[in-house]
């Protein structure tokens, strides 16, 4: 799949975040940046030729019309598109085929709430950067049958931040506390992972909730495994 044009799309450099989850992308016809903000995901895929069309996707009126100015602006060569979509994703329904979706910059229930609008076929990737610990919506992926084809910690700008790559088609089962992304050689994993069990710890001490519990004996097994 070609590049889309000399002439770059991206005038930005990517954050951390982003360039991470970029690298993730494997070619396929479809992008889907769900919840997309200033579209330079998008536009750096364009630019990397990682699909031919590709949509933005964002509920703010604003930033979709600044998206649909850049777009118009833009050289863009017959047999590519860029498509914009002004819409509450956890209000629309969608029907994904052969297509990377990548969801990231919202909290867990919000990304709950847009996966339940959506209906994917074996060949599309999901690929998730979202705000928060992420247990209830990795118990919700292996729910849906979702596989885990990877993940990993980075750390951009203080904030740490769990990539999941996903497929329904194959990879490892998707674990609640998550398994490979905890490594030694990535000393981010090992800091957020003792803030983690940190601040279980402190919860446990003043409310007895045993999905807590589970969650902090999980972890801290994980950390031990990890260090030794």
């Amino acid at each position: 799949m070609g590049k889309l044009s000399e002439s770059r799309l991206s005038q930005t450099k990517l954050s951390k975040r982003l360039s991470g989850i970029l690298s993730l992308i494997q070619a396929k016809p479809q992008l889907w940046d769900i919840c997309c903000d200033h579209g330079e995901l998008g536009f750096a895929a364009a630019d990397a030729g990682v699909a031919q069309e590709i949509y933005l996707v964002d509920r703010v009126p604003s930033i979709i019309q600044n998206l649909d100015e850049k777009i118009k602006a833009a050289d863009i060569p017959e047999g590519f598109a860029i498509k914009t979509f002004c819409e509450d994703a956890a209000k629309t329904k969608r029907n994904f085929s052969n297509a990377n979706i990548v969801i990231s910059g919202i909290g867990e229930s919000t990304a709950i709430d847009i996966l339940e609008q959506y209906t994917f076929d074996s060949e599309c990737e999901l690929i998730l950067s979202i705000h928060s610990d992420n247990y209830e919506l990795r118990e919700y992926l292996g729910s849906r049958g979702f596989r885990l084809l990877s993940e990993q910690i980075l750390k951009d700008k203080g904030k740490y931040y769990e990539l999941l790559r996903l497929s329904l088609k194959e990879g490892e089962v998707v674990t609640k506390v998550g398994d490979s992304m905890w490594s030694s050689n990535n000393p981010e994993s090992i800091e957020l992972l003792e803030k983690k069990i940190s601040y279980l710890e402190t919860r446990l001490k003043h409310h007895n909730n045993e999905q807590d519990k589970l969650n902090f004996e999980a972890l801290r097994g994980i950390l031990l495994k990890t260090t030794r």
